[in-house]
């Protein structure tokens, strides 16, 4: 199964850390991780294990949608979702919810999973 997981970012964190062992150590799913900002400490790691990872270079605290680089940075989003097809997206942490449920319903994908519900 194709999971694309869309974070934040990929700095040292929590969330960052168990999304990369989560994705390191499954062989039995294709994993896409999908940074709204930088590749942080955790992109070359998920690199180096055999993770895809994109990296959209949004700025932190400007994750509106208002302005045409930011359109454009969700857009590449939207292509990411609509070329990798994925059966399911992971959205992590607060910040990428609504962004990412949005996106992934406009690409086509049935399954979206955001913490503490599911759309």
């Amino acid at each position: 199964m194709r999971v694309m997981h869309v974070i934040s970012g990929l700095n040292d964190g929590g969330a960052e850390a168990v999304l990369y062992r989560l994705c390191s150590t499954d062989r039995e799913h294709r994993h896409h991780v999908v940074s709204m900002m930088g590749a942080g400490k955790y992109g070359p790691l998920l690199q180096a294990a055999g993770v895809e990872v994109s990296c959209l270079g949004m700025a932190q605290g400007r994750l509106s949608a208002s302005g045409l680089w930011r359109l454009w940075r969700l857009w590449r989003l939207w292509r990411l979702l609509r070329d990798w097809r994925p059966a399911v997206v992971q959205a992590w942490m607060s910040h990428a919810d609504l962004v990412v449920g949005t996106m992934a319903r406009l690409a086509g994908v049935q399954r979206v999973f955001w913490p503490e519900s599911v759309t």
